[in-house]
């Protein structure tokens, strides 16, 4: 048996049903993305405060440790001006992953929606596919001919359905009932 490649025979059930599947994920998806880009957002702003705080106490202390004669003033002050700078350092990485993260998060979201509409299309498929065949069965009727059955493809759904249609061609062929 020849395979099809045309995944979306029912347009409207197909996109219809994957739109509402995506919708509420993206929903979701949304809130969530949407919560968490404040959260990091706020926390971004509130360590860039500490940051122009912080560095204007530390040019304060350099300066007044300019005027200042006592060499263990200045170099306890040289040193903390040092390591302020390296936790600036550190605060700005923790800003920039804060930022990456959130944008990986969107590229995966991004990523998993189109991995989903490809998903449901397909699944969807599975249930178009033999409701078309179905469908052209029960038309072949109504012209008054017997239609040629066949079996549907491993892994489709409404396989009781189908059985159920092709007993009742096979009866009515039996009992020779005519078509018009």
């Amino acid at each position: 048996m020849k395979q099809r490649k045309k995944y979306v025979i029912d347009k409207k059930f197909q996109i219809k049903t994957t739109a509402f599947i995506l919708g509420i994920s993206s929903i979701v998806v949304i809130i969530l993305l949407s919560a968490l880009s404040i959260y990091i957002t706020g926390n971004n702003l509130k360590l860039n405060n500490i940051i122009i705080i912080q560095d204007n106490v530390v040019e304060t202390l350099l300066t007044l440790s300019q005027n200042n004669q006592n060499e263990s003033v200045k170099l306890s002050i040289n040193t903390a001006a040092k390591n302020h700078q390296n936790n600036i350092r550190s605060i700005k990485n923790i800003i920039n992953l804060n930022t990456t993260f959130v944008a990986i998060i969107l590229i995966i979201a991004v990523i998993q929606y189109i991995i989903l509409y490809f998903v449901i299309l397909r699944k969807t498929h599975k249930i178009s596919g033999p409701a078309y065949v179905i469908s052209g069965y029960l038309k072949e009727i109504l012209n008054g001919r017997y239609p040629e059955t066949r079996p549907l493809r491993k892994g489709d759904e409404l396989t009781e359905l189908h059985d159920i249609t092709v007993k009742l061609i096979d009866t009515m062929k039996d009992k020779k009932i005519i078509l018009k």
